[in-house]
């Protein structure tokens, strides 16, 4: 069933709206922001225990998965392929790009040559950045923050278990949880220094690799791969799709231009939250509406 056709107006101005220009204020305050980042950091030693369990959990799930997978083919019902080459390229090249990017950072000489690469570009961005021009990135950064995220996630994880979409619903869940936890594994493991403009606002954790290009990618993207299949006329599936690019794009640029991340942690995130949305499509791609299975309750005309 399609989503109809008022949805999806709103669903589109949404998205466009939510990147504005001119804006006096953060969405996020810095006092609660200071004291969730607090939080972060009290917790982070425990990440990679957690980190372990949900990889098991999604082990078990995927497990799961596989059984009702092999029960809906032999009652007939016709399933979307989870993975092709081309898809298996496409994560081999990310995860190795991550490790490369990774691994400069790593070494001293590399890491040297990459904060002058990093610093060139930043003093380029920075050219004509206006005071009121910081306040919109603060607003648009905000929208990648996970003050911002945690309710999105957990609003269309329920709007998928009240559709009745429960195995998309728990790979929605686990794939952003997923990423979240390494994001903060990889930031104690590599350490980097954030650069020097960062003391100016409130930040949690290292530098690499940005935990707002990962969430904005992963979870606006994924929300698109769910949402656009409903949609049943093929030019507000362009605009969805274009609005979802350039709103995942600025929030990536905020976090150079407000100088709280250098460029090659918004790629390293990038290339992290690509692989986990290249792999989370694939494996959900068998229960995703309208590529495969349809809803079990239909939309409301």
């Amino acid at each position: 069933m399609r989503l109809p056709e008022a949805a999806t107006r709103l669903l589109a101005v949404v998205l466009m709206a939510l990147a504005p220009l001119p804006v006096a204020a953060a969405l996020v305050s810095d006092a609660l922001a200071a004291r969730v980042a607090g939080w972060q950091r009290m917790i982070d030693p425990l990440m990679p225990a957690l980190l372990l369990l949900v990889l098991m959990v999604v082990a078990w799930a995927l497990v799961q998965a596989r059984r009702r997978a092999h029960q809906l083919a032999a009652a007939g019902e016709a399933l979307a392929a989870p993975f092709g080459w081309r898809r298996g390229l496409g994560l081999g090249a990310l995860a190795l790009g991550f490790a490369l990017l990774a691994a400069a950072i790593g070494g001293h000489d590399t890491h040297q040559r990459l904060l002058q690469w990093d610093a060139a570009v930043v003093a380029a961005a920075q050219r004509g950045v206006s005071p009121a021009t910081q306040q919109a990135l603060r607003w648009v950064s905000d929208l990648g923050d996970v003050l911002v995220l945690t309710p999105l996630v957990l609003a269309v994880f329920g709007g998928l278990l009240l559709r009745r979409q429960r195995v998309l619903a728990l790979g929605w869940l686990l794939a952003v949880l997923v990423n979240s936890l390494a994001v903060r594994v990889l930031k104690g493991a590599i350490g980097r220094e954030r650069p020097a403009g960062a003391a100016e606002l409130v930040t949690s954790g290292a530098s690499f690799p940005s935990g707002h290009a990962v969430g904005a990618l992963l979870v606006y993207g994924l929300l698109l791969w769910i949402v656009l299949p409903l949609v049943a006329r093929r030019r507000w599936r362009a605009v969805l799709a274009v609005a979802g690019g350039v709103l995942i794009g600025a929030i990536v640029v905020s976090r150079v231009l407000l100088r709280v991340h250098f460029v090659s942690d918004v790629v390293g995130g990038l290339l992290l939250a690509g692989f986990t949305l290249l792999l989370a499509t694939g494996l959900l791609r068998p229960w995703r509406p309208g590529d495969g299975v349809e809803w079990e309750r239909p939309w409301p005309r």
